[in-house]
């Protein structure tokens, strides 16, 4: 994300907020409607999040910008799930889908709900959306080592959980 875009967004300039919510309103609409499998539920977690998001991004001072906003967005999906969200409703939301593998992804949202939301979140964030080992060190405040050894333990927990071993 350019420098000056994120500049004048902080200004309060429309164009630039429309710039960098065009940049990121899949990918955060993708990681809430992960957590709340309901597209209208994600609709809205992604309106609050870019509100949440132009209303502190002054408090934005540099680095990356995509870690950075990946942070205020798992702070905020992470309160509404916890708010909001039971398993039995992902469960039904899961069921009302047409895929082949149904099970198969409900045994992943199980094993993934019996995982510390951290790891979870973690896994997420790097096998899903890609992100490097420097970024999810920005997301999640912590050493790339840390982020290492957590996706190490990540991986560990959720082999365990899904399939009964960790090996």
């Amino acid at each position: 994300m350019d420098n000056l875009i994120i500049e004048k967004a902080k200004s309060g300039d429309r164009d630039s907020q429309e710039i960098i919510y065009k940049e990121f309103k899949d990918r955060i609409y993708t990681l809430a409607l992960y957590y709340t499998k309901n597209p209208s539920n994600s609709s809205d977690v992604t309106q609050d999040i870019f509100i949440k998001v132009f209303r502190v991004l002054t408090k934005f001072n540099g680095g990356s910008f995509k870690a950075w906003i990946y942070r205020v967005s798992i702070n905020h999906i992470l309160n509404y799930v916890s708010r909001k969200q039971t398993f039995a409703d992902l469960k039904q939301n899961y069921l009302k889908t047409n895929d082949k593998n149904i099970e198969e992804k409900i045994m992943i949202e199980k094993t993934l709900k019996k995982m510390p939301e951290k790891l979870s979140f973690l896994l997420i964030l790097r096998e899903k959306e890609g992100l490097g080992y420097r970024e999810l060190s920005n997301v999640f405040g912590v050493p790339i080592g840390t982020i290492k050894s957590r996706l190490y333990k990540a991986r560990r927990v959720f082999r365990k959980l899904y399939g009964g071993n960790d090996e």
